[in-house]
C-alpha cells in the first residue's frame, strides 16, 4: 500500500504476517506486522480511506490516507 500522514508524510508500506513475511530487498518499503495497532487499522480499508492508530505507548497517528493499494 501507499500512505500518507496528514498532509506531509508518504511511504510504501507491506501488511506482512509471522506466516508470509517475504523480504524481498525492497529498500523503499516500510513492513508492517499484521497483528501490531498499525496493522489492525489498516485490516479491511480501502483505497481514499483515513484512519487513526492508537499506539502502545499512547502516542498516536492521526490522517493516514490510503492513497493506493498494490
Amino acid at each position: 500500500v501507499t500512505l500518507k500522514i496528514g498532509e506531509e508524510e508518504e511511504f510504501k508500506a507491506k501488511l506482512v504476517t509471522t506466516l508470509n513475511i517475504n523480504v524481498d530487498g525492497e529498500d523503499d518499503i516500510e513492513y508492517i506486522s499484521a497483528e501490531s495497532p498499525f496493522g489492525k487499522a489498516l485490516y479491511k480499508k480501502h483505497v481514499g480511506d483515513t484512519f487513526d492508530v492508537n499506539l502502545p505507548d499512547n502516542r498516536s497517528m492521526k490522517g493516514i490516507t490510503i492513497l493506493s493499494i498494490n
